[in-house]
């Protein structure tokens, strides 16, 4: 803010709900087009070919403040959860959605407890959001 700024309360409204946003972000999910009767405060994903008031917001965080949607581009490293399907994304140039490796099958030997531990740890990490529930 400068000295004798003009409605001051619009740059700190703006920036605190940028930041209501991006910390802790939860996405509702990812969507291409704007829902209908959106709540307060509410994030999505933007999914591509985006369409409406988000056309060309591909890929962009975006929350619903007042009357208006706030867009942010998504940086490097950042990890947001996906409230629909409970999985994590994560962003390196663009959005991943880990998938659950398969469990084994097959093979000369088959090792009953080998599996079981494999199929534990897939679990734990379906459960942690790591990998989505299959």
């Amino acid at each position: 803010m400068l000295p004798a700024q003009a409605q001051k309360e619009f740059f700190i409204n703006e920036s605190l709900a940028r930041l209501d946003m991006l910390v802790h972000t939860a996405i509702e999910e990812e969507i291409s087009q704007p829902p209908v009767d959106p709540s307060e405060g509410q994030c999505w994903l933007v999914a591509p070919e985006a369409s409406g008031e988000w056309s060309g917001h591909s890929g962009k965080l975006t929350s619903w403040q007042g009357a208006a949607w706030i867009f942010s581009d998504p940086v490097p490293g950042m990890r947001i959860t996906d409230m629909s399907t409970g999985s994590s994304l994560f962003y390196d140039g663009s959005w991943k959605r880990l998938a659950a490796p398969a469990l084994p099958t097959g093979g000369s030997t088959v090792d009953d407890e080998a599996r079981q531990a494999i199929g534990s740890i897939i679990a734990t990490l379906q459960g942690a959001g790591l990998f989505p529930e299959n």
